[in-house]
């Protein structure tokens, strides 16, 4: 890569911010992570002929040497016990000590499961399966990965905080359990989990109460959640609606409408004879904004139940979780477009996650550190240097990619000097001229 101004500015936070995430790490191995992940945040591509070229522009052809180096430090981690030696797990490390452990408590988390599809069959490649692709709505060969986000008011920046990605597409269900539990654990349930229509099945709600977690989760009309037989547009049309403002991602605030009551959760196997059947409590929320209906279930602890008034604090606040919940859609939008994730075309299954993982570190450097940068200023100022009429933030990842890989870039420094001249003394009116003056003309 040419090593202009901004490509050594974008290095001096990259340096550092690499050994805070692999801390235990040499030289070659720091080294090897600051060329893999330069190669895919300038290039915006995760095929190694694209990371090559990037690197080395001024070659015809991409570099083979330098591809055949890249793949193999990409195969970090795929021995047999050497698995916790790779790029993922040390990202996942400084996420965790970095949102997960300082964060306050009741803050949301949203969780969702997502695969990293190919279009074209993605034969060869290890441990593919079918399934179904959310983007495209179709059936393709790929494999899975669950993630977790922080959710924050008004964010429209996605703020990644685990991920676990798993061999083909079997089984996404203990998956998803697997990436709550551990993200859980390290926040030390201090979280509200927020999860789509997927996450109402009643055994799998049944072992969220069991684990004490608090959850927000869409549920479908078409059930029983009060006892009385009766669906929950029935059973919740005679409860009054109580005002609340949402805000929106973009950070405008909406005017909306919630309700709520305690319903029952009934358990996932029926009872024989001789069996009591057992119900836990669930609140049941229905939120109204733009003409669009929501139903939620909220799970918390028993004792919350006793105060109708902090149930209705709950419902509003779950109102606005799930309203929050659009950033982790987000987050995985911006790392397969940004990144060109689902375009890699490596073969073993390890270098996919390895690969995975920086794709998500390029998106938290280029998002959360450089802008927080001691130099963010300077990388800002050589941007509009060479930008005549910037649309987009001078910072975003657009601009630095156009001006990263060429050979100079301007950089205009200090200040204009002050000048030490008296202002010239305005003229108020028509010129008054002395009839000596008139003279001087003939």
């Amino acid at each position: 890569m040419t090593n202009n101004i901004l490509k050594e500015e974008i290095l001096v936070t990259l340096r550092p911010f690499l050994k805070e995430v692999y801390p235990n790490w040499g030289k070659c191995l720091l080294n090897a992570a600051e060329v893999l992940s330069c190669g895919i945040f300038s290039s915006g591509s995760t095929v190694l002929a694209d990371i090559a070229r990037i690197l080395k522009p001024d070659s015809l052809r991409p570099d083979k040497e330098l591809m055949e180096r890249c793949s193999e430090w990409l195969g970090r981690g795929g021995k047999k016990g050497e698995e916790d030696k790779g790029f993922l797990p040390g990202l996942n490390n400084w996420l965790s000590e970095r949102f997960l452990k300082s964060m306050p408590k009741d803050t949301g988390i949203a969780f969702d499961n997502s695969d990293i599809s190919k279009e074209y069959g993605g034969e060869g490649m290890e441990g593919m399966e079918f399934g179904h692709d959310g983007s495209s709505k179709t059936q393709n060969m790929g494999h899975l990965f669950s993630s977790a986000t922080l959710l924050a008011n008004g964010q429209t920046i996605p703020k990644p905080v685990y991920l676990l990605p798993q061999k083909g597409k079997h089984k996404p269900l203990e998956l998803f359990k697997s990436c709550i539990k551990k993200v859980m654990t390290d926040c030390e349930n201090k979280a509200i989990g927020v999860i789509d229509r997927e996450g109402d099945a009643i055994d799998f709600l049944w072992w969220l109460l069991d684990n004490n977690y608090r959850m927000v989760i869409r549920i479908r009309i078409e059930r029983d959640w009060f006892g009385t037989g009766n669906l929950l547009n029935t059973e919740l049309e005679h409860l009054p609606w109580v005002k609340n403002s949402l805000i929106r991602l973009q950070g405008k605030t909406i005017e909306a409408k919630v309700r709520c009551k305690v319903g029952y959760l009934p358990p996932p196997n029926k009872p024989t004879k001789d069996e009591q059947t057992q119900y836990r409590k669930v609140l049941i929320v229905q939120s109204k904004f733009a003409d669009k209906t929501i139903n939620l279930c909220m799970l918390l602890p028993e004792e919350e139940f006793q105060d109708p008034e902090k149930l209705l604090k709950r419902a509003k606040q779950a109102a606005q979780l799930y309203l929050n919940r659009w950033q982790i859609e987000q987050s995985f939008r911006v790392v397969k477009q940004h990144f060109g994730l689902e375009k890699l075309r490596v073969r073993t299954y390890i270098r996919l996650v390895n690969i995975l993982a920086l794709c998500y570190l390029c998106h938290v450097f280029n998002h959360f550190i450089l802008p927080a940068a001691e130099n963010s200023a300077k990388v800002t100022k050589i941007v509009k240097d060479n930008f005549h009429d910037i649309i987009s933030h001078p910072i975003a990842l657009n601009n630095i990619r156009t001006l990263i890989v060429k050979q100079w870039v301007y950089f205009v420094s200090g200040r204009p000097k002050k000048s030490n001249k008296a202002p010239p003394k305005a003229t108020v009116g028509p010129v008054q001229m002395k009839l000596s003056d008139w003279y001087s003309f003939f």
